[in-house]
Protein backbone atom coordinates (compact mmCIF):
# COMPACT_ATOMS: atom_id res chain seq x y z
CA UNK A 1 0.00 0.00 0.00
CA UNK A 2 2.51 2.46 0.68
CA UNK A 3 4.49 1.61 -2.27
CA UNK A 4 1.50 2.02 -4.30
CA UNK A 5 0.38 5.51 -2.57
CA UNK A 6 4.41 7.18 -3.75
CA UNK A 7 3.58 5.64 -7.13
CA UNK A 8 0.72 7.33 -7.27
CA UNK A 9 2.10 10.82 -6.53
CA UNK A 10 4.85 11.12 -9.39
CA UNK A 11 4.70 14.42 -9.73
CA UNK A 12 5.98 14.98 -6.87
CA UNK A 13 10.00 15.37 -5.77
CA UNK A 14 10.14 12.93 -2.50
CA UNK A 15 13.01 13.88 0.38
CA UNK A 16 14.10 11.19 2.74
CA UNK A 17 13.81 12.96 6.09
CA UNK A 18 11.21 14.53 8.47
CA UNK A 19 9.16 17.62 8.41
CA UNK A 20 7.86 19.48 11.80
CA UNK A 21 7.27 23.33 12.79
CA UNK A 22 7.85 25.73 15.52
CA UNK A 23 5.97 28.96 16.54
CA UNK A 24 5.24 29.41 12.67
CA UNK A 25 8.86 28.11 11.68
CA UNK A 26 8.89 25.08 9.48
CA UNK A 27 12.01 22.93 9.28
CA UNK A 28 12.98 20.36 7.12
CA UNK A 29 15.55 17.50 8.57
CA UNK A 30 17.23 15.00 6.36
CA UNK A 31 20.07 13.24 6.01
CA UNK A 32 21.34 9.87 5.52
CA UNK A 33 20.45 6.73 7.18
CA UNK A 34 21.06 5.98 10.86
CA UNK A 35 21.81 10.10 11.15
CA UNK A 36 19.03 10.10 13.85
CA UNK A 37 15.86 11.85 12.08
CA UNK A 38 13.51 9.79 13.48
CA UNK A 39 14.89 10.17 16.79
CA UNK A 40 15.16 13.85 16.46
CA UNK A 41 11.46 13.72 15.45
CA UNK A 42 10.45 11.92 18.12
CA UNK A 43 12.12 14.00 20.53
CA UNK A 44 10.57 17.39 19.02
CA UNK A 45 7.15 16.13 19.42
CA UNK A 46 7.43 16.39 23.14
CA UNK A 47 9.37 19.72 22.61
CA UNK A 48 6.22 21.54 21.70
CA UNK A 49 6.80 21.16 17.78
CA UNK A 50 3.94 19.74 15.37
CA UNK A 51 5.92 16.96 13.79
CA UNK A 52 3.99 16.16 10.29
CA UNK A 53 6.35 13.00 8.88
CA UNK A 54 9.81 11.69 9.85
CA UNK A 55 10.80 9.93 6.93
CA UNK A 56 9.11 10.98 3.54
CA UNK A 57 8.91 14.49 2.41
CA UNK A 58 6.80 15.32 -0.96
CA UNK A 59 8.11 18.66 -2.81
CA UNK A 60 6.76 20.39 -5.32
CA UNK A 61 7.32 24.33 -6.76
CA UNK A 62 9.12 25.14 -3.20
CA UNK A 63 5.86 24.06 -1.10
CA UNK A 64 6.14 20.68 1.42
CA UNK A 65 4.17 18.44 1.73
CA UNK A 66 4.15 15.86 4.75
CA UNK A 67 3.73 12.14 3.78
CA UNK A 68 2.50 11.14 6.90
CA UNK A 69 3.33 7.27 8.59
CA UNK A 70 4.05 5.46 11.27
CA UNK A 71 7.37 6.73 12.88
CA UNK A 72 9.89 3.98 12.60
CA UNK A 73 12.66 3.63 15.99
CA UNK A 74 15.21 1.43 16.17
CA UNK A 75 15.88 -0.29 19.21
CA UNK A 76 19.15 1.66 19.79
CA UNK A 77 16.75 4.83 19.18
CA UNK A 78 14.22 3.91 21.95
CA UNK A 79 16.78 3.90 24.64
CA UNK A 80 17.12 7.72 23.90
CA UNK A 81 13.91 8.38 24.60
CA UNK A 82 12.76 7.82 27.54
CA UNK A 83 9.23 9.80 26.90
CA UNK A 84 8.30 6.61 25.27
CA UNK A 85 9.49 4.10 27.23
CA UNK A 86 5.61 2.96 28.51
CA UNK A 87 4.70 2.62 24.88
CA UNK A 88 7.75 0.28 24.41
CA UNK A 89 7.23 -1.78 27.33
CA UNK A 90 3.59 -2.88 25.87
CA UNK A 91 5.54 -3.76 22.53
CA UNK A 92 6.69 -7.29 22.03
CA UNK A 93 10.11 -7.56 21.34
CA UNK A 94 11.52 -4.98 19.34
CA UNK A 95 13.85 -6.60 16.12
CA UNK A 96 14.50 -3.99 13.50
CA UNK A 97 11.78 -0.83 14.62
CA UNK A 98 9.40 -0.17 16.94
CA UNK A 99 6.46 1.43 14.57
CA UNK A 100 4.91 4.27 16.70
CA UNK A 101 1.64 5.98 16.18
CA UNK A 102 1.98 9.81 17.34
CA UNK A 103 -1.63 9.44 18.47
CA UNK A 104 -0.09 6.45 20.74
CA UNK A 105 2.10 9.02 22.38
CA UNK A 106 -0.94 11.54 22.93
CA UNK A 107 -0.35 13.56 19.76
CA UNK A 108 -2.77 14.58 16.79
CA UNK A 109 -1.27 13.50 13.51
CA UNK A 110 -0.73 16.73 11.83
CA UNK A 111 -0.73 17.49 7.72
CA UNK A 112 0.09 20.99 6.44
CA UNK A 113 2.05 21.81 3.76
CA UNK A 114 3.94 24.94 3.51
CA UNK A 115 6.99 26.56 2.44
CA UNK A 116 10.16 25.57 4.49
CA UNK A 117 12.17 28.05 6.67
CA UNK A 118 14.87 26.24 7.57
CA UNK A 119 16.83 22.86 6.04
CA UNK A 120 18.78 20.85 8.04
CA UNK A 121 20.81 18.22 6.96
CA UNK A 122 21.98 15.88 9.53
CA UNK A 123 25.37 14.13 9.91
CA UNK A 124 25.64 11.28 12.74
CA UNK A 125 27.88 12.38 16.07
CA UNK A 126 26.44 9.67 17.85
CA UNK A 127 27.42 10.23 21.53
CA UNK A 128 28.82 13.61 21.60
CA UNK A 129 27.50 17.12 21.61
CA UNK A 130 25.73 18.21 18.34
CA UNK A 131 27.44 20.71 16.24
CA UNK A 132 25.64 23.01 13.95
CA UNK A 133 27.49 24.30 10.60
CA UNK A 134 25.89 26.96 8.60
CA UNK A 135 25.95 25.37 4.54
CA UNK A 136 26.17 27.35 1.17
CA UNK A 137 22.68 26.74 -0.62
CA UNK A 138 24.55 25.29 -3.69
CA UNK A 139 25.97 22.60 -1.13
CA UNK A 140 22.95 21.62 0.67
CA UNK A 141 21.07 21.41 -2.47
CA UNK A 142 23.72 18.16 -3.70
CA UNK A 143 23.32 17.04 -0.59
CA UNK A 144 19.22 16.94 -0.82
CA UNK A 145 19.82 15.03 -4.04
CA UNK A 146 21.57 13.02 -2.77
CA UNK A 147 18.78 11.79 -0.39
CA UNK A 148 15.64 12.21 -2.55
CA UNK A 149 14.04 10.95 -5.66
CA UNK A 150 13.29 13.05 -9.14
CA UNK A 151 9.88 13.19 -10.01
CA UNK A 152 8.48 11.66 -13.38
CA UNK A 153 8.50 14.39 -15.38
CA UNK A 154 12.48 14.30 -14.99
CA UNK A 155 15.51 15.96 -13.56
CA UNK A 156 14.68 19.41 -14.64
CA UNK A 157 11.75 19.36 -12.47
CA UNK A 158 13.29 18.23 -9.95
CA UNK A 159 16.45 21.01 -9.65
CA UNK A 160 13.34 23.48 -9.98
CA UNK A 161 11.83 22.26 -6.97
CA UNK A 162 14.75 22.02 -4.77
CA UNK A 163 16.28 25.14 -5.54
CA UNK A 164 12.60 26.80 -5.68
CA UNK A 165 12.45 24.91 -1.39
CA UNK A 166 15.99 26.41 -0.80
CA UNK A 167 15.62 29.76 -2.41
CA UNK A 168 14.21 31.44 0.55
CA UNK A 169 15.39 29.02 3.25
CA UNK A 170 18.50 28.80 5.93
CA UNK A 171 20.35 25.91 5.43
CA UNK A 172 22.79 24.24 8.00
CA UNK A 173 24.62 20.86 8.61
CA UNK A 174 23.35 19.12 12.40
CA UNK A 175 25.77 17.21 13.62
CA UNK A 176 23.68 15.40 15.58
CA UNK A 177 24.45 13.85 18.88
CA UNK A 178 23.26 14.13 22.41
CA UNK A 179 19.88 14.81 22.41
CA UNK A 180 19.34 17.80 24.13
CA UNK A 181 22.14 19.43 22.47
CA UNK A 182 20.35 18.78 19.04
CA UNK A 183 17.07 20.06 20.15
CA UNK A 184 18.85 23.47 21.18
CA UNK A 185 20.45 23.89 18.00
CA UNK A 186 17.10 23.71 16.17
CA UNK A 187 15.56 26.23 18.46
CA UNK A 188 17.98 28.77 18.69
CA UNK A 189 17.99 28.48 14.89
CA UNK A 190 14.17 28.76 14.65
CA UNK A 191 14.00 31.60 17.45
CA UNK A 192 16.71 33.65 16.01
CA UNK A 193 16.62 36.13 18.80
CA UNK A 194 18.39 33.80 20.79
CA UNK A 195 21.38 34.00 18.69
CA UNK A 196 23.18 31.11 17.07
CA UNK A 197 25.30 28.86 18.95
CA UNK A 198 27.87 26.48 16.95
CA UNK A 199 29.84 25.16 19.65
CA UNK A 200 27.58 22.29 20.02
CA UNK A 201 27.68 22.68 23.88
CA UNK A 202 24.09 22.19 25.96
CA UNK A 203 21.84 24.86 26.59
Amino acid sequence: MHDLSLEALGEFTKIHGGCASWRGKRLIATGPERAGKTTLMTRLLYEGFAVYCDDIVLLSRGIVLPYPRRFRLRPQSVALLPEIASIAARTPEVREHLALDPTEMGFEWQIDGGPVDVVFFLEPNHGSAAELVPCPKYSMAKMIMSESTLPAAGAGIWVRDICAMLDKASTYVLRCGQLDSAVAAVKQVLEPMHGISTSGEDE
